[in-house]
């Protein structure tokens, strides 16, 4: 995976992180998430999910 980009934003009932690949068609050989476990050893992620850039509500081509 190519990280592209990342984004913490710290909240009173949960912290979210984004992080960006640089091609969103690989994402089934991704190993982000895998990276992210070993990384964050002990933190229970709740509620992962993969988004393409393309389908964010704000994207504009």
């Amino acid at each position: 995976d190519q990280i592209f980009g990342l984004s913490v934003s710290a909240r009173w009932n949960s912290d979210i992180f984004q992080i960006w690949n640089m091609d969103s068609s690989l994402k089934e050989n991704s190993t982000v998430m895998d990276k992210v476990s070993e990384i964050l050893k002990g933190v229970q992620i709740q509620s992962p999910f993969y988004k393409a850039h393309k389908d964010h509500d704000h994207f504009k081509m």
